[in-house]
């Protein structure tokens, strides 16, 4: 498959690096000529110095015989009309990257109603939902829901104490059959206890849940409490949090957890967006500072809080500032 990819961002780089290592024929293009001749030479891409806006820029890129557009500038304008005239030249699918929430309104949508397959994205505030899905079930490695949120697949480590520990999946079907509410999709665990590496198993009924299974259940969204139940996760809600970054997506959860009730902190780096924050999160605690400095962390309670939430964009100072 033909794919360009338009910004080569944290998005757009991600994007187009996973799919150029699944053998897809992947064309980038970035305005910045720095970031440009970096992409050049790390990535096995066919790499455009210029604009998506710009159609001899397209034309580099093989727009004649493209199959997928995704434009992940972070610039909603520039991504929309990429993706307008990716349409135009006969390309079949466009996804587009869209913050603004002006920008996701009925009138520009209608600029794309007469197309198919056109899918508008928020990575922002996809990371952000995922976090507070996962917020809600305190113990669940991850949770996703499909078909319109009628199903749920979510993934977790048994506990000890969890229903499911010694439960054999031939035991469990006769207990759910014939409404099947639910079902164990996937078995990660070490074959022998000494082993270092763990294997992902499709199971069988004959297979015996243990204690450290890390499982992948698919079911009902009717169902998703009996289902949390069984893996030993309670539902729960935290009453103080504290969010390690100022960025987009923090602000997205900062503003679910204070309609919910939450006493939210939040520790931002940067002068001018603590300010920002401060007047846009009228309720919430903003502190500026680092997150890796410990007098700063215990400045801001951390070791009362119920949750904290690492959101910088450095990975080390995320995981550091988890740690402590």
């Amino acid at each position: 498959v033909r794919i360009i990819v338009v910004g080569a961002g944290e998005v757009g780089t991600y994007v187009a690096d996973r799919l150029s290592r699944q053998e897809h024929d992947i064309a980038l293009i970035e305005l910045d000529s720095e970031r440009f001749r970096q992409i050049d030479a790390e990535l096995d891409v066919l790499a455009i110095n210029g604009s998506g806006t710009d159609p001899d820029a397209l034309q580099r890129a093989g727009i004649a015989d493209t199959d997928l557009l995704v434009a992940a500038t972070n610039k909603d304008e520039i991504n929309l009309f990429s993706a307008l005239l990716a349409r135009q030249a006969g390309v079949n699918k466009t996804i587009v990257r869209v913050e603004s929430r002006k920008l996701r309104s009925k009138e520009v949508s209608a600029l794309f109603d007469k197309f198919d397959d056109h899918l508008v994205i928020d990575p922002d505030q996809e990371v952000a939902d995922s976090v507070l899905r996962l917020m809600e079930y305190p113990g669940a490695m991850d949770l996703s829901r499909m078909a319109d949120e009628e199903v749920v697949i979510i993934g977790a480590r048994l506990p000890a104490h969890a229903p499911l520990v010694g439960v054999s999946l031939h035991a469990l079907g006769r207990e759910l059959d014939p409404d099947w509410d639910f079902i164990v999709g996937t078995i990660t665990r070490k074959v022998e206890e000494e082993d270092q590496e763990e294997k992902t198993i499709i199971p069988r009924q004959d297979e015996v849940l243990r204690e450290g299974d890390l499982l992948r259940v698919i079911c009902k969204s009717r169902a998703l409490r009996d289902v949390t139940d069984r893996l030993g996760i309670a539902k729960d809600v935290p009453r103080r949090a504290l969010l390690l970054g100022g960025g987009r997506t923090a602000e997205m959860i900062a503003e679910s957890l204070l309609y919910r009730g939450v006493d939210v902190a939040i520790i931002e780096k940067k002068h001018e967006r603590a300010l920002e924050l401060s007047e846009t999160l009228a309720k919430a605690l903003i502190y500026e500072g680092d997150v890796t400095d410990v007098e700063m962390l215990e400045e801001a309670d951390v070791a009362r809080q119920d949750l904290v939430i690492a959101l910088t964009g450095e990975d080390d100072a995320n995981v550091l500032a988890c740690l402590y």
